[in-house]
Order: C-alpha cells, then structure tokens, then sequence
C-alpha cells in the first residue's frame, strides 16, 4: 500500500472540551473525514482548524497564510437560510444570508 499524502496541516494538538487534559495529538492526511457520535470532539477539531490553535503547518508555513474553510453546524447555522419552508430555496454565503 502506498504512503498516505501529507496534508499542509502536519499536526494538530488538542487540549480542550472532549480533550481537555489529554494532551491528544494527531497528523492528518491530505483527506480527512470526521465522523462520531455527539460529544467525541469532532467540533472540537473543526474549531482549532478554524481558528489555527494547536495546529502546526508545513515547513515555512503559518496559519496566515491560509484560509480555513470548516463545514460544521457553526457554519450552517451562520451561512445557509429557509424561506418560509420552502423546499430547496436557501442562501450559501454571509453577505446574501443577511
């Protein structure tokens, strides 16, 4: 089998909320799927992605030089409106949302 890609983000420590105390650290590959039931972290790690805490980057690489994008409930919730319970009429962005 052949060696998994490398993502740009080479590792992410996690010390909050399910972690909190645990000191977990993990590398991921350049495809990664979440999944778990509630309360397993999974909106722990889309949080330190998001906001770059605990997350280390390639060689020469900063979270400035990024533009995390997490598809999670937050982003749902901020992101995408019903109109009246209209099926499959909604908005996809912040601007067009408000």
């Amino acid at each position: 089998m052949s060696e998994k890609l490398q993502s740009e983000i080479i590792k992410i420590e996690l010390d909050d909320a399910t972690f909190q105390g645990t000191k977990t650290v993990f590398t991921p590959t350049y495809i990664n799927f979440f999944f778990g039931n509630n309360g397993t972290g999974k909106s722990t790690i889309a949080k330190a992605i998001k906001s770059g805490r605990g997350v280390a980057f390639a060689d020469g690489k900063q979270f400035e030089d990024y533009i995390p994008l997490v598809y999670n409930q937050e982003f749902i919730n901020d992101n995408m409106r019903s109109y009246h319970e209209m099926k499959g009429i909604f908005t996809f962005d912040e601007v067009n949302s408000d």
